[in-house]
């Protein structure tokens, strides 16, 4: 027979755990989920207020936030990092995603958010195309590293909420050798 905790954790698995264990989520994104998945505690997920806290700082330049509006059911960008701004050379801030992404090329990330709000779990996606040897990305966009090898951008959404409810979420991007 299982004991509480055991039963509660299987409960809240998110589906990471595997990519993490098979080394498919690795470097800044796995800190990541592990702060996401430490602010939680015991909930499906944690409160935009609970991860929104100091220990955020180290991926700061890469987290955009965007809240979710009810009245609309769609996603306002309320926060961009610095490293993002400049990968995207545009100020994001106040713009809805479904606006904003399919002129960045980036469409199908929209799908990342639906699964979130859908499913109250996080979400992984690579860029659906490499970038290229000269550091730019399938759609023109530079690569943030500079190291002008083959790489792709690894998204990681985090949703926060209440009650099961997702209010905002984390997006985190990185540039990830292929």
């Amino acid at each position: 027979m299982k004991s509480d905790a055991t039963r509660s954790a299987a409960l809240h698995r998110t589906g990471l755990e595997t990519l993490i264990a098979r080394g498919t989520l690795s470097g800044p994104l796995v800190g990541l989920y592990g702060f996401w998945d430490q602010s939680r505690r015991s909930s499906p997920m944690p409160s935009y207020q609970e991860l929104m806290t100091e220990g955020l700082i180290r991926w700061w330049g890469h987290l955009c936030v965007s809240e979710r509006d009810f009245l609309s059911d769609r996603f306002r960008v309320s926060w961009v990092g610095g490293d993002l701004f400049q990968v995207y050379e545009h100020d994001l801030t106040g713009r809805f995603l479904d606006e904003v992404l399919p002129r960045l090329g980036l469409k199908w990330l929209l799908e990342s958010y639906e699964h979130c709000v859908r499913t109250g779990r996080p979400s992984y996606t690579l860029s659906p195309g490499p970038m290229v040897e000269d550091g730019t990305a399938r759609d023109g966009r530079p690569d943030a590293s500079g190291s002008g090898a083959s790489r792709s951008l690894a998204r990681l959404l985090l949703p926060c909420g209440r009650n099961g409810r997702v209010e905002a979420i984390l997006a985190a991007s990185y540039s990830v050798a292929r």
